[in-house]
């Protein structure tokens, strides 16, 4: 019998991860290909999407053909990080891809924060520099009118792929929650702010749910990655979305944190969130809503801790380090960067003094991330998950335990995000009824780490001592 799967691509800030998976959600085939975004200049974080097209090309065939050839891949799902790609009529990147760690729009944030929509049922998320399509547009149109004016259409990251794919332009409206352009509640574009940024409503990909296919493979670029021409391709859906559905976080109260360069707290809610200063999201299963809060750098601070005793960052090393040093980090503490402009000027890791411990060092800065995602994170009553790089380790999520005294799951499947994208793909084409029933079938049994009482006491005493005040 010959096996039978789907494959999920995830496009990511430093790489392209490729995944076929079969309909049990085990994994069949994987490729990856890594890049880093350009910096070329203050306040500029950029990508020229070419090079996203040409990463999943290598990290596609890769996997396609590891799983057995592209007869196995009967659909496809893509999710992204962030960023704001503008393509013309012939699919070509009109300027560079403005990242989510970029910081040039934030005059025109802080004016789109201040010209709220006119109508007082619509929920948009604040326009944030960077994350948001809005503010960036903006920025676009003060400074490079004639290019947003060539722009055929706007795409995240994924959506660039899967033009590239199919020739069709589309976002789910998971992912246009956090554009500043779509009215939440109702799942639609917002013609008042599409036209306050400079954009009219044809610029905008059509919107569509998670599984919904977009499009097919084309002939042409079909056998360059191995695949079948008409492969159908669904919308897939944004990185965190795919990650919580990678988890099985479906349910109202589960919470996931997410380790990568920027961490995420994605809380699973059954109304739209309303709390101050976080995205309110859809969720890509059907009732559901997420209540997301970031933290600029999280990830990316843990791999530098991991990096102090060679240079690149070991988490094995970094683990059997770590585990020696009791809570509290022999009196040092840590504070992760708030924002994205502070993550070069990062002090207890960049200050090379030799009077301080590697070991304590690391350990002040995993319980610093740690302690502020669950500052961050909203009044918690369901699951507790970690995903991301650190948490591959056993010390990163068994922390994290100690600290909130209750148990923590870690998805047993590395590649968390090819496989929500993966999901909505096999919902597609029907593997269960719908994509909730799709998630439950292909979700994996995680890995659990219970709260040691100890250590939990150890926290408890460090908090009534004004720790972490």
């Amino acid at each position: 019998m010959r096996k039978r799967g789907v494959l999920g691509i995830d496009i990511g800030t430093s790489g392209c991860k490729a995944t076929v998976f079969d309909f049990a959600g085990h994994e069949l085939g994987v490729g990856y290909v890594g890049y880093e975004p350009e910096r070329p200049g203050p306040d500029r974080v950029e990508m020229d999407p070419t090079r996203w097209w040409a990463a999943a090309r290598r990290a596609v065939a890769e996997a396609v053909a590891s799983a057995g050839g592209g007869d196995v891949v009967e659909a496809i799902g893509i999710s992204s990080a962030n960023a704001t790609v503008l393509v013309d009529e012939d699919e070509r990147p009109v300027v560079p891809a403005i990242m989510q760690l970029d910081r040039r729009a934030a005059v025109e944030s802080a004016a789109l924060a201040r010209a709220p929509c006119a109508d007082d049922g619509c929920v948009v998320n604040a326009p944030a520099a960077g994350i948001s399509w809005a503010a960036n547009l903006a920025w676009l149109a003060r400074h490079e009118a004639a290019a947003l004016a060539r722009a055929r259409s706007i795409l995240f990251p994924g959506g660039y792929v899967a033009l590239r794919l199919t020739g069709v332009a589309a976002v789910d409206v998971s992912r246009a929650c956090t554009t500043g352009l779509c009215d939440v509640r109702a799942g639609t574009w917002c013609d008042e702010l599409t036209a306050l940024v400079g954009l009219h409503p044809r610029q905008l990909p059509a919107l569509t749910s998670s599984d919904a296919v977009i499009g097919h493979v084309r002939r042409g670029v079909a056998g360059e990655l191995g695949l079948r021409p008409g492969t159908p391709v669904v919308a897939g859906t944004m990185d965190s979305v795919a990650a919580a559905m990678a988890a099985d976080a479906t349910s109202a109260g589960d919470t996931l944190m997410v380790l990568g360069t920027m961490a995420r707290i994605v809380a699973i809610c059954d109304e739209v969130p309303t709390r101050p200063g976080v995205l309110s999201v859809r969720h890509a299963v059907p009732g559901a809503w997420i209540d997301m809060a970031v933290l600029w750098g999280a990830g990316l601070s843990i791999a530098r801790a991991a990096s102090l005793w060679s240079g690149t960052a070991d988490y094995a090393r970094m683990q059997a380090e770590v585990a020696r040093v009791a809570p509290g980090a022999d009196g040092l503490s840590y504070r992760p960067p708030t924002d994205g402009t502070a993550l070069a000027h990062d002090s207890m890791l960049t200050d090379g003094r030799s009077d301080r411990d590697p070991a304590s060092v690391a350990r002040a800065v995993i319980e610093g991330v740690l302690a502020t995602l669950v500052e961050l994170a909203p009044a918690r009553r369901g699951r507790l998950i970690l995903t991301g790089g650190p948490a591959r380790t056993a010390t990163v999520p068994q922390m994290l335990a100690d600290l909130v005294g209750s148990d923590v799951e870690v998805p047993s499947v590395a590649a968390s995000e090819p496989l929500g994208a993966a999901m909505c793909a096999a919902a597609a084409v029907g593997a269960a009824d719908d994509l909730l029933t799709t998630v439950a079938r292909m979700t994996r049994p995680p890995h659990r780490f219970a709260a040691d009482a100890g250590a939990h006491a150890a926290y408890g005493r460090l908090a009534a001592s004004g720790w972490r005040a």
